[in-house]
């Protein structure tokens, strides 16, 4: 019987590996930001040896990442295996991310509580004789009330006029004892 014989040509050809990666851009995020809610990339650009560029996923390392700790953070992200390259050098991507601020909560309390002790003198304002010590309480009364009222008033503005109209509410009681 005839033997057949049959031939197979094998070519090994070594697929280009990764020469760069390029990071993504910064991110910014507000303070509290939880890890899982980060908008980064699930891609990054790599330079391969052969002179070409291809999209290569990453996987991000968010363990260190601290959503309470203002200013920026570096993340590094594992570049995930790929038929089409390989990566040789165990390079991998970093983005910054930068956690904002928090936003200051302003404590009204305080100024709450001047304004309530102070409406409790305003009804007896005509029993005081002297009229520059009403009129400055009155003003007083007035700014701490649109103070109280501002959602974007500072600390600092409550702080000053709660300080302003306890200050108005003693000359008024002092006036009275003279």
């Amino acid at each position: 019987a005839g033997s057949l014989q049959a031939k197979v040509r094998v070519v090994v050809r070594e697929a280009p590996f990764v020469t760069a990666v390029e990071n993504p851009a910064d991110i910014t995020v507000p303070y509290g930001t939880a890890a899982a809610d980060l908008p980064l990339p699930q891609q990054v650009t790599v330079q391969l040896s052969d002179g070409s560029k291809t999209e290569a996923a990453v996987h991000w390392n968010t363990d260190a990442y601290r959503p309470d700790q203002a200013g920026t953070q570096t993340l590094i992200g594992q570049l995930e295996a790929d038929a089409a390259y390989e990566n040789l050098g165990g390079y991998t991507a970093a983005v910054n991310v930068t956690v904002e601020e928090p936003e200051q909560v302003c404590d009204k309390t305080a100024l709450q509580e001047a304004i309530s002790q102070a409406e409790a003198l305003y009804d007896t304002l005509d029993t005081y004789a002297q009229a520059a010590v009403k009129e400055a309480f009155r003003q007083a009364l007035e700014e701490a009330r649109t103070v109280n009222e501002n959602p974007d008033a500072t600390q600092a503005q409550a702080d000053e006029a709660a300080e302003a109209l306890q200050a108005a509410s003693g000359a008024l009681l002092a006036s009275l004892k003279k």
